[in-house]
Order: C-alpha cells, then structure tokens, then sequence
C-alpha cells in the first residue's frame, strides 16, 4: 500500500510447489491479496519483483515467460577473496586468497551441492576463530560439516587423498594473483609465529612438487 514504488522480493521459489506458482501468477497480475481478517489489499503502484531460485526444480514456463532471466555464476577468485575479507578481516589477504582458491577448487569438484557464497563466509570465520592461516589435510573432518552438505559428496570426498588434491589445486589455481588486485583488502595483521606458513604447506601428495602459496603475491 506504498504510494511510492517498492521492491517485492518473493525469495526462493523453487522451494515452493508448482500449485503455487498459478496463485502467484495471478497475485502478479492483478496486485491485489486477501487477507482473512485485513480484507482485500491492493497495491497502489506495482512494485519492481524479484523473484530467487537455487534451481533445486525447474520453474514452470507461464512464470518464466513473464520474467526476465539473470543466472548469477559463482564469483571469481577476486570477487570470492573481497567478500571473505569482509567477513574475517583480521585474516591475512593471503589467507583470503587461499579460501577464495579452494572454493574455486570446491566448485570445480562437481559436487551435488557446491559450497555457496555464504558457507565459505562460515568457513573463513571459523579460520579467524582458530587461528588458521591455511587449511591442511588434518583438518578434513572439521571443514566437511561446513561445506559438504549432501551425503553422496560427503562419500566422494573421504575418498583416498581427495581432500589434499583440492588443496593442491586450490593453491596452484592462485598463482598469478596479486594481492594489490584485490580492493578493501587494507587490514594486515601480525602473523603469530607459531602458526604454519604458506610455504611449508603440505599435503598427501608431498611427493610431488606442488606450487607454493607464497607465489600468489608476487
């Protein structure tokens, strides 16, 4: 009933049956909802809609052929660095690389249910809590309950080395960043020297020569 225009933000609709995809299809039509008790409320000036979707079932065509489609990617290093940033900034912007790298490794993995935006901000906080510059093999078991929410990818995961693989991606995917690429990224914090470096990161594959984290910054 805003004279002015609003935003109606009609959130995760595939969560909801398609039975009630023809009712909101005719609320969209003529502005208007029955209240039991408030009566019949009408919009006074249509309202910009957006409607969400996580894709966990397909939107039914009448609705879709209403709307305009925008497919919202998972962001980029860069992008997935600045926003863990603001959520851990006492971590270094060398951890808030390592996190953005191992989400892009996550993702890359073809998980049933890949770690959303929010569940790395989880997975950074807690890294600020610890005290975790970087992650390790050891520390599987703590990070899956944060990340791996579907019990087909949790099996996947336990598999032999699967966890130090990712982490080996995650740190090579990083070489070539500058951490000067990466905006609002300002606080530096003391490193407690009893924590482990980048540099001597160490996976199941240590074997093999993999790239150390030290050069993302250069």
């Amino acid at each position: 009933e805003a004279p002015e225009r609003v935003i109606l933000l009609i959130d995760e609709i595939d969560k909801i049956p398609h039975a009630f995809e023809a009712m909101l299809l005719e609320l969209l039509s003529v502005w208007q909802l029955s209240v039991p008790g408030l009566g019949t409320i009408t919009a006074k000036t249509i309202p910009f809609t957006i409607l969400t979707s996580n894709a966990e079932r397909e939107i039914g065509d009448p609705l879709r052929r209403r709307s305009l489609y925008l497919l919202l990617e998972h962001p980029s290093a860069m992008q997935q660095a600045t926003i863990v940033a603001r959520k851990s900034p006492t971590l270094s912007p060398r951890t808030h690389l390592f996190i953005a790298g191992f989400a892009h490794a996550l993702r890359a993995f073809n998980l049933e249910k890949p770690p959303s935006i929010s569940e790395m901000n989880d997975l950074a906080q807690v890294m600020e809590m610890m005290g975790w510059p970087v992650l390790t093999p050891e520390l599987s078991e703590v990070v899956y309950p944060l990340l791996v929410k579907r019990t087909k990818d949790l099996s996947r995961m336990r598999t032999k080395d699967q966890f130090a693989s990712i982490l080996a991606t995650a740190i090579k995917s990083l070489q070539g960043l500058n951490l000067e690429d990466i905006p609002d990224l300002t606080l530096e914090t003391t490193e407690n020297p009893q924590r482990s470096s980048f540099d001597s990161v160490e996976t199941a594959k240590s074997q093999e020569q993999q790239p150390q984290l030290s050069e993302v910054a250069n």
